[in-house]
C-alpha cells in the first residue's frame, strides 16, 4: 500500500467486475454509522480517512491486502548477533468478483519482479474464488418476502461481504445462488473468538425463520 492506504498492486482492480445498479442501491439502503464502528474498533479513523457510505462502499466492494505475520532472525531468549539471512511475510487478500487467486497470485509475482525483488519466493499456501449472488435473485427475493411474513419491516441486502467459506465452492464451481441470511450472531457475539455466544431467544428465532423460508422458496 502507498502512504493512502492505496492497495498499489498492478492490474489488481482491473481485473475486478463493476457493481451493478442493483448493487448500488442495495447499498445506499444500508444505514452505515461510521462513528460507531470506529469506536468497536477503537480507532480515530477509518483507513484514508473515509466515512460514511465512501467507507461502506470500499468495505463491500473493493478488495484487501492484508500482512498478517512477519518473522526474520533469532527471536528466542537471550541475544544474538547475527544478520539475518531470510524474512518472511504471510499475506491475505480478499477478493471480490472478477478476482481469482491465480491472476491474482501472478500479478503479485510480476509486480516484484519489475521493482527488482527477484530473490523473493511467492508460496501459494491456499485460495478460494469470490462468490456472489445477484441481488434479484429469486433467494433473496425469498429471503426478503420470509422476513416480512415475520413482521420485521423491511429487510437489509447487503451485495457483497467480506469473509471466507464453503459459498464460493456452491456459487463458482457448482453455479448454485448462495445467501447468508437468519444469522443469530449480534454485534457482542465474539464471533471466531473465546467464549462465542447467541441468544436462546434468538435461535429459536431463526429456526422459525427457516421454517418459513423453506416452505416459501419450495412455493
Amino acid at each position: 500500500k502507498d502512504e493512502n492506504g492505496e492497495i498499489t498492486l498492478d492490474g489488481l482492480d482491473a481485473l475486478a467486475e463493476e457493481p451493478s445498479e442493483k448493487d448500488l442501491e442495495a447499498i445506499d439502503r444500508i444505514v452505515f454509522d461510521d462513528a460507531a464502528l470506529r469506536e468497536s474498533w477503537d480507532v480515530e479513523a477509518l483507513d484514508r480517512g473515509l466515512g460514511g457510505q465512501d467507507a461502506l462502499r470500499e468495505m463491500l466492494l473493493r478488495p484487501t491486502a492484508n500482512i498478517a505475520g512477519i518473522h526474520s532472525g533469532y527471536t528466542g531468549p537471550g541475544s544474538k548477533t547475527i544478520v539475518p539471512s531470510e524474512a518472511f511475510v504471510k499475506m491475505d487478500f480478499r477478493l471480490v468478483a472478477g478476482q481469482s487467486p491465480g491472476p491474482v497470485l501472478e500479478l503479485i509475482r510480476s509486480h516484484l519482479r519489475k521493482r527488482g525483488f527477484e530473490d523473493i519466493e511467492v508460496v501459494d499456501l491456499h485460495g478460494v474464488e469470490p462468490a456472489k449472488t445477484p441481488v434479484d435473485s429469486p433467494v433473496v427475493r425469498t429471503a426478503i418476502q420470509t422476513w416480512q411474513d415475520l413482521g420485521e419491516g423491511e429487510a437489509v441486502v447487503y451485495p457483497t461481504i467480506g469473509g471466507s467459506g464453503p459459498t464460493s465452492l456452491m456459487v463458482a464451481e457448482l453455479g448454485i445462488p448462495t445467501i447468508m441470511t437468519g444469522s443469530v450472531a449480534n454485534t457482542g457475539s465474539r464471533l471466531h473468538s473465546p467464549n462465542e455466544w447467541v441468544r436462546l431467544d434468538d435461535y429459536f428465532e431463526a429456526i422459525g425463520y427457516f421454517a418459513r423460508f423453506f416452505e416459501r422458496f419450495a412455493l
